[in-house]
């Protein structure tokens, strides 16, 4: 769901407040910054925020593109989601 519909009460009601929302982003950091930031506006003062693929097992795992797929890591790849999480 994009922030904006929620933004514009497009979808829901508005002053929607989550108990929790679940970030499985884009795996790169610049964008996870962006849906932590816009999920700010939408949690409860109690909520959680919770974000995947940020541990990833190897350096290779943690590399910023897909697309080279000829690594250790084989196809598994969290992205840069990580250094968001460290933020």
């Amino acid at each position: 769901m994009s922030f904006e519909l929620l933004l514009d009460n497009r979808v829901l009601s508005s002053g929607i407040q989550f108990d929790v929302i679940f970030i499985d982003g884009l795996h790169l950091a610049t964008q996870v910054d962006r849906d932590i930031f816009n999920s700010m506006k939408f949690i409860k003062n109690d909520g959680f925020v919770v974000l995947h693929d940020c541990n990833p097992p190897t350096e290779w795992s943690a590399r910023g593109n897909f697309r080279y797929h000829n690594t250790p890591a084989w196809k598994y790849w969290n992205g840069t989601t990580w250094k968001a999480s460290l933020k």
